[in-house]
């Protein structure tokens, strides 16, 4: 029903219409109906003054508004489920089965009625909604919610995920910012799995091998500030979930991790950009792209590149021994405590910078790749 309780959308067989089955609008005040589709739907939602109505039919976001009538918002076939429609009719929050969804999970998305522009808020482990729950957005289409099913997620209460939209593209915040395999106890039974994870901190976990107990990881999409995003995951080396990192040094513990502190509501120099777990597994550290190393719990600070001016910015940090290294876009390698340094490719003129780094499982060599595939590489 509407808002002002005038209007009144149903989607069952009309008594007052024989041979109609589908969806229509009812004017409560005049007593008049309009046939708006004859398609069976799972569900369906209305804004506060009756003008606009939206259903998911054929796979695809159905929008109907009085006076100009029926149209598709979406045309790939992918959607699923309920869909929830704000007060105002601009936001609509639905479920899709398109990319970046992982292995066929669908993912929940707000829609912009106005722009058309898609926002991915998270994902569903399970597969679809559980237990007949119907996912919920806010008014002002700022926050969502709905029933996860995980038994260890972020932020849940009785298996409901509340989440909050991550401002900027859609293709910003679905890119995979890391990538990591583990036997997460909490999450699998003894089996190994992949754990990718987004700039909105959306995590998918995929089984390898072993025996995946459904429905006990999560996919869910932590709570980010305007324009925060996830840079980095790292897994408890003993198996007891992981960490979750973001740029403004926020750390977010997933599973029986614990939190061992982090930058919140510090003023830093610049975005954090690397994180890196202690062997074992009780501590961590943050790297800003100033540079600047941020210890925690058993990290053993050794020092760092916080006030000294760079070249480049920062693109990654690799523990190495009792140590670690510091590496810049343009090839910069610093080494601090024990860690072995083999060379760098400061000062050269580098065709892309470097993204990511690499080490040993020995310690014996460092390798550097850039953006564009090129890898370098540093021997003992």
């Amino acid at each position: 029903m509407s808002g002002d309780g005038r209007w009144l959308v149903i989607d069952v067989a009309l008594t007052v219409a024989p041979g109609f089955s589908g969806v229509a609008l009812v004017d409560l005040e005049r007593r008049t109906y309009e046939e708006i589709a004859e398609v069976f739907v799972q569900d369906v939602d209305i804004d506060a003054d009756g003008s606009t109505v939206v259903f998911i039919a054929d796979g695809d976001v159905q929008r109907y508004r009085r006076g100009v009538g029926l149209d598709a918002v979406t045309t790939d076939g992918t959607w699923t489920g309920a869909a929830r429609l704000t007060a105002d009719g601009r936001y609509v929050l639905a479920q899709s089965e398109a990319p970046p969804a992982a292995e066929d999970l669908p993912a929940y998305r707000r829609i912009d009625l106005e722009t058309g522009a898609q926002e991915l808020v998270g994902m569903d482990q399970d597969g679809g909604l559980r237990g007949g729950s119907i996912p919920s957005i806010s008014d002002d289409g700022n926050w969502v919610a709905f029933r996860t099913g995980a038994a260890k997620s972020v932020l849940t209460t009785a298996n409901i995920g509340v989440l909050r939209r991550v401002e900027g593209p859609v293709a910003d915040e679905a890119r995979v910012v890391d990538i990591d395999y583990a036997t997460l106890s909490p999450f699998s039974d003894n089996s190994l799995a992949r754990l990718v994870t987004a700039a909105n901190g959306a995590i998918s976990i995929t089984p390898i091998e072993g025996q995946y107990v459904e429905g006990a990881a999560t996919t869910m999409t932590p709570v980010l500030d305007d324009g925060e995003v996830v840079i980095s995951l790292s897994v408890d080396p003993d198996d007891e979930g992981y960490w979750l990192f973001t740029d403004r040094g926020r750390v977010i513990p997933v599973g029986h991790d614990e939190h061992y502190g982090d930058l919140e509501g510090v003023a830093l120099n610049g975005p954090v950009i690397n994180s890196v777990a202690t062997p074992s597994g009780e501590g961590y550290y943050l790297v800003a792209q100033d540079g600047g190393v941020f210890a925690f719990g058993d990290a053993d600070f050794f020092g760092s590149m916080g006030g000294i001016p760079l070249n480049a910015p920062m693109a990654g940090m690799l523990r190495a021994g009792d140590g670690y290294l510091l590496f810049a876009f343009d090839g910069g390698t610093f080494a601090f405590g024990d860690a072995d340094f083999f060379g760098s490719l400061g000062g050269q003129d580098l065709p892309a910078p470097i993204v990511a780094v690499a080490l040993r499982p020995d310690g014996d060599q460092y390798l550097l790749a850039d953006r564009d595939g090129r890898v370098y590489r540093f021997d003992r």
